[in-house]
């Protein structure tokens, strides 16, 4: 089944009739490719992924590999999209996601905190272009806003007399100033 199924997309190819759907679900069909989306991460194209995604990205991989080795993934049920072994190579996946490495990072966790740090770069409550530019983005990518969690703050991780004014500046920027500007 899976000799065949490679056959069918590369008959494809050829033909320039490919879809990226087609040869993506072969890939993943090979037990060896993530699925594009496992739990809350999207994996980025290749050209487009971190360093971070990147690592974890070809770890996931030789994980896979190793189970495709061990007999744990079976390709010719995954190409004929067999619903259980779908399921359990999903699973997989997500349990390696949700585990800590060797060295205590927990891939989703690591991945997901990426992005936010990412999104969140270019934000400033207190600043009310940057609160209009995030809207925006918002907007522009998802479609709509439906909802706002006004809950920016910081504080200083200091005692009080050790504050400096800049620092107090910035704490009522933030808790005050940004909730209104969100607002």
């Amino acid at each position: 089944m899976f000799w065949s199924s490679a056959e069918a997309v590369l008959h494809k190819i050829d033909d320039s009739a490919a879809t990226v759907g087609d040869v993506r679900t072969w890939l993943e069909a090979t037990g060896t490719e993530p699925n594009g989306i496992i739990g809350l991460h999207v994996w980025d194209d290749q050209s487009e992924r971190s360093q971070l995604a990147a690592e974890m990205h070809t770890r996931l991989v030789s994980h896979l590999e190793d189970q495709l080795a061990a007999g744990e993934i079976d390709p010719d049920l995954l190409s004929a999209a067999d619903p259980a072994a779908c399921r359990a190579y999903i699973a997989l996946q997500e349990r390696w996601m949700t585990s800590p490495l060797p060295d205590g990072r927990v891939p989703m966790d690591v991945l997901l905190d990426e992005k936010d740090e990412e999104f969140l770069a270019e934000w400033d409550a207190a600043d009310a272009d940057a609160v209009r530019n995030a809207v925006e983005r918002t907007v522009a990518t998802l479609g709509r806003l439906d909802i706002l969690v006004n809950n920016a703050g910081t504080a200083i991780p200091k005692k009080f007399e050790e504050a400096t004014l800049e620092e107090m500046d910035r704490v009522i920027d933030i808790n005050v100033r940004g909730v209104f500007v969100a607002t």
